[in-house]
């Protein structure tokens, strides 16, 4: 069927129009009552006409001055368990928190883990382990990854434009999964997992528990200072060029290690054996670039339970309860530093998001004493929304 066509009548013609036809001669000649003063007048309330309409378009009230505002939500992953009901749930329950407000991914009744989150604007991305098995979860809704019949993990999640990237293993061996395509690349275990301009690459250990990272398949190992290859990888960033990884050495005979980062292959020592407060060693866990500054959380330092961060080699001490505490995931969003990790005690041990160096608890259960818990990864997702008003209005009118 044809679309119906309908003339405008000039009465009709929208003031741009109007504006435009004012110009032309054919026009003009028909409205022989119009001299050359009328002309002007009628010139200057089409355009102030016009205008009038364009500021119209969306309308301004008060506290609704732009059209758009930026957000930002603090995505955590981690898990709980409440003491009060272990004889019936005795398991851990996998959970993450979204602005400081808990979502359970499990029921408790197997231990279960979130160890990555990622966000967009609609979705939400956990990685994890079930019992002894690979956790993928969408918005709340478990992925299975493997079959089951080999112990699993997923360590790690990565987005990078529609792809998504899970890093872990199965049995003995490094696997990644892309869109839930399995890819291995060996003996060993992904911690961590990074996309850049289509390479992968996945940091862990490889079969000798030697520590390093894949670049699209192939093992680059990361040493020490003395070319060793005792070390352990815990997380991978990478920029441009430049490939970033935390983690430890180990410099000791009973396992000592010391906190470190490498900047495409060349070590940088964040604590000093030497230091009198070096008793039981320090490791980073996590690492975060922000412009040309360099941020690894991690603890050890100097007690060997103590969370910590360090910016461009700087020691920052996080605050806590006296007994210790951690610090596993850091993210940075514009002037602010997130780091999820978690206070323990004896008894029990608390999740923990530290903004600026300002402590905050997560519990498990909101007040509930009894219950432990611990956070693993931190994301910040940052995006320019309408407020209800303006998305209300843009709606009705079918501009939205």
């Amino acid at each position: 069927m044809k679309p119906s066509i309908h003339l405008l009548q000039e009465s009709e013609i929208p003031p741009q129009r109007f504006f435009t036809k004012l110009f032309t001669h054919s026009y003009l000649s028909r409205l022989r009552f119009i001299n050359r003063r009328n002309i002007q007048f009628i010139i200057l309330w089409a355009y102030l006409l016009a205008n009038c309409a364009c500021v119209k378009e969306v309308p301004i009230t008060e506290g609704h001055g732009t059209q758009l505002h930026e957000e930002t939500d603090v995505y955590v992953a981690g898990n709980y368990q409440n003491a009060l009901t272990i004889s019936t749930k005795p398991g851990f329950v996998a959970a993450y928190w979204k602005n400081g407000n808990y979502i359970p991914l499990t029921d408790g009744l197997t231990i279960a883990d979130a160890r990555s989150i990622a966000a967009t604007r609609h979705d939400v991305y956990v990685a994890g382990v079930i019992g002894n098995q690979a956790a993928f979860w969408v918005n709340g809704n478990y992925i299975k990854l493997t079959d089951g019949k080999a112990p699993s993990v997923a360590n790690s999640i990565f987005l990078s434009g529609n792809d998504i990237y899970v890093g872990g293993s199965e049995g003995s061996m490094a696997k990644y999964w892309m869109n839930g395509k399995v890819v291995t690349l060996g003996e060993g275990s992904i911690t961590s997992i990074f996309v850049e301009r289509n390479n992968v690459y996945a940091a862990g250990q490889n079969g000798n528990n030697e520590g390093g990272y894949w670049k699209n398949g192939d093992w680059i190992p990361i040493l020490d200072v003395n070319g060793n290859r005792m070390t352990f990888v815990s997380s991978i960033v990478v920029e441009g060029h430049d490939v970033y990884v935390a983690g430890a050495v180990i410099i000791g005979k009973s396992g000592e290690t010391i906190a470190t980062y490498w900047k495409n292959g060349v070590p940088i020592y964040l604590d000093d054996p030497t230091s009198p407060y070096f008793t039981f060693g320090s490791f980073a866990h996590s690492i975060a670039l922000s412009g040309k500054d360099i941020y690894v959380c991690g603890s050890g330092v100097p007690y060997g339970s103590v969370a910590v961060y360090w910016k461009n080699g700087v020691l920052t001490f996080l605050p806590g309860i006296d007994a210790g505490s951690d610090a596993n995931s850091i993210a940075i969003s514009g002037n602010d530093v997130y780091i999820a990790g978690f206070d323990f005690n004896p008894a029990l041990s608390q999740a923990a998001l530290w903004k600026n160096g300002v402590h905050g608890t997560l519990f498990g259960q909101p007040g509930n004493l009894t219950t432990q818990a611990r956070a693993n990864c931190v994301f910040i997702l940052k995006s320019d929304v309408r407020d209800d008003h303006e998305i209300k209005y843009f709606q009705g009118n079918e501009k939205y």
